[in-house]
């Protein structure tokens, strides 16, 4: 049996309803199909809540919207069941979001579009894979510089995670046209996430 994943229960206990908190902030299955797709978490998924099991093991529909709190929850045990470290965690979702930007869906879209235009349009961008979450970019292209803010409800999206999607944008800005992108975590609470991107 896989072991016990720790880092998932605590942040499930911390929710204020559980995994029935914050059911109106909603992804897009399509985020989370690519990872369960590169993992044994199908098989793996009996140490989790039933509800997880459920979803994890169910035929989504890439644009059907899960609940936030549950998508995230399956975040942490895809860490805490398959990855040493966080390094090896973020290196993973990096590759995902590689995989899937670069399809024929979004990939063509990015190349045209390039970085000034992609950091102007985040916010519909980001709407379309996320309801609830609110995302802030202030960007100086001539400067090579960005600030990214995510707004959430307290306890919802955790450090790691919140690292995760920095992950998501790196690989957006990199099939745009970025070369050596970095995002930076530069400010975390509860209820907000600061990030600085960099690149060439």
């Amino acid at each position: 049996m896989a072991p016990i994943p720790e880092r998932m229960n605590a942040y499930v206990a911390a929710l204020p309803q559980g995994l029935d908190s914050y059911a109106t902030h909603q992804v897009k299955a399509a985020v989370l199909m690519n990872a369960i797709n590169r993992t044994s978490i199908r098989r793996d998924a009996d140490v989790l809540p039933p509800v997880l099991v459920h979803l994890i093991r169910s035929t989504l529909a890439a644009t059907s919207w899960l609940p936030e709190a549950h998508v995230t929850a399956v975040w942490l045990a895809i860490r805490d069941l398959y990855h040493p470290d966080d390094e090896s965690y973020l290196r993973f979702i990096y590759e995902g979001n590689r995989e899937l930007l670069s399809g024929v869906v979004y990939g063509l879209l990015f190349k045209l579009i390039g970085i000034p235009r992609l950091l102007a349009g985040a916010g519909g961008k980001w709407g379309q894979m996320h309801r609830g979450i609110g995302i802030t970019v202030t960007s100086t292209p001539e400067t090579l510089r960005a600030a990214l803010r995510l707004d959430f409800p307290p306890g919802l999206v955790p450090p790691l995670v919140c690292k995760g999607y920095s992950q998501a944008f790196r690989a957006a800005m990199e099939i745009a046209g970025g070369k050596d992108v970095q995002l930076a975590l530069t400010d975390f609470t509860t209820t907000r996430a600061m990030f600085e991107a960099t690149w060439r």
